[in-house]
């Protein structure tokens, strides 16, 4: 009787993350601060309203997911110490979210 050994596990190759950008579709003026941007993840892209909201530290906006079926609205805080926060169900899970890095990428940008 012969002992076989077992073939060893094949390893998954890491999926590559999806490239993420985000831009200004429609920037904010001096009669409206609302604006309009579009996040593109992958091949995937969403239109969103962005309106600034009062807050006690940083800067808050309201993200609204536009032309869709199920709109979607969303909260975003950036610190002004680099801190960010979203009420989405993916900065709730990962502590990171594309709305969150979106905003703060164009704040860094000085485009918000």
């Amino acid at each position: 009787m012969n002992a076989t050994t077992p073939a060893p596990a094949r390893q998954r190759k890491p999926r590559p993350k999806p490239a993420r950008t985000i831009r200004l579709a429609v920037g904010p003026s001096a009669d409206s601060p609302t604006c309009v941007v579009v996040i593109t993840v992958g091949r995937k892209s969403q239109d969103y309203y962005v309106q600034p909201l009062p807050a006690d530290f940083g800067r808050a906006y309201q993200v609204e997911k536009i032309f869709t079926d199920a709109p979607e609205t969303y909260h975003v805080n950036l610190g002004d110490d680099g801190t960010h926060q979203c009420d989405c169900q993916g900065f709730l899970q990962w502590n990171h979210c594309k709305h969150s890095a979106g905003l703060q990428a164009l704040h860094a940008a000085g485009q918000l």
